[in-house]
């Protein structure tokens, strides 16, 4: 029985140059121009966006799939330009771009709208606590501002995440 292999190198080079490099670097520009992701006021997003107001929901889903395909590209920086086969580096920056895509699918998916500013705004709550946690020790500014950030995903003009989440129109 013939031992089965993957693919050789040339070949593995072939696939990022034909397949993948393209793909990334025209989902890099999409995220580089400024006009790519503009929310019409009246869309479902663009409401969602004044519930949640000033943590608007599209920002908090932009911003994922910013980092997403950033990660993606910078793999692709490593791997088909730099020439460079590291063992665990690939993987990780994979990993990271497939987490934030799919926290941008997890803000979107949900059909109530309730549910949607609501997981974005435990989305942004959980990004100024990771931020504060990195900083912590390094940022003598750090503890201010997460608890300006905090004071501010706690007030909205809705009240309180929960009666604001009671408030929200169905749909």
């Amino acid at each position: 029985m013939a031992e089965e292999t993957g693919p050789t190198d040339s070949q593995f080079k072939m696939i990022w140059e034909r397949n993948l490099c393209p793909d990334i670097e025209k989902l890099m520009a999409r995220v580089d121009d400024r006009d790519e992701f503009q929310v019409h006021p009246q869309s479902w997003l663009g409401e969602d966006d004044m519930w949640a107001d000033p943590f608007q929901v599209s920002h908090a889903v932009k911003q994922c799939l910013v980092a997403a395909v950033d990660h993606l590209h910078a793999c692709k920086v490593l791997v088909a330009d730099a020439g460079a086969m590291h063992l665990a580096a690939p993987a990780s920056l994979v990993r990271g771009s497939l987490e934030n895509a799919a926290a941008a699918f997890w803000m979107l998916h949900p059909k109530d709208r309730a549910v949607r500013v609501t997981r974005a705004l435990q989305w942004r709550a959980k990004d100024a606590h990771d931020e504060y946690v990195a900083l912590a020790g390094i940022n003598p500014e750090a503890e201010p501002k997460k608890e300006a950030q905090r004071g501010g995903l706690l007030r909205s003009p809705h009240g309180t995440v929960k009666s604001a989440r009671e408030s929200y129109p169905k749909g």
